[in-house]
């Protein structure tokens, strides 16, 4: 009898627990998506040919980018371990008390990268910019259309 008593207190304890690690493992996963959504519309805002579909995609990244921030403060130290191994380098170590700092940093630091990954050339006024052939080419490549 004592042992039956064990056991299904016991299983009263494993079935309490279960549904806040299943809770927390589906934060975490949501705070991955959304870093790397974050990341996927501002690399889709650089190469979008058209000034309000790069607008939109920025506002994207940009609202993305504040929940995953706001989920990360919110963590458990063991929890945020564990997002940060499945996060992109760029957004670790990035203390600051603007959310919005922090995204400006991350953007320009998605900006430079995708300037890198293709031809561009400085124009007159000194500042850098892509050919827009080769723009339409990766925003196609990236499926930013599909963002949203």
């Amino acid at each position: 009898m004592r042992s039956m008593l064990v056991v299904a207190f016991g299983m009263i304890v494993v079935v309490s627990l279960a549904p806040q690690d299943v809770k927390a493992e589906a934060q975490g996963d949501d705070l991955v998506r959304m870093s790397k959504l974050s990341i996927s519309a501002f690399e889709c805002s650089v190469v979008a040919t058209d000034k309000k579909e790069d607008a939109r995609l920025f506002e994207v990244g940009l609202a993305a980018g504040r929940k995953f921030l706001d989920g990360m403060n919110r963590l458990e130290p063991a929890e945020r371990q564990k997002v940060e191994r499945e996060v992109a380098l760029i957004w670790l170590n990035k203390d600051s008390p603007s959310k919005d700092f922090v995204l400006g940093e991350v953007y320009q630091f998605v900006r430079e990268r995708v300037f890198h990954e293709l031809d561009y050339y400085q124009n007159e006024g000194g500042e850098l910019a892509i050919l827009n052939g080769n723009k339409g080419r990766m925003f196609l490549q990236k499926n930013c259309s599909l963002i949203q």
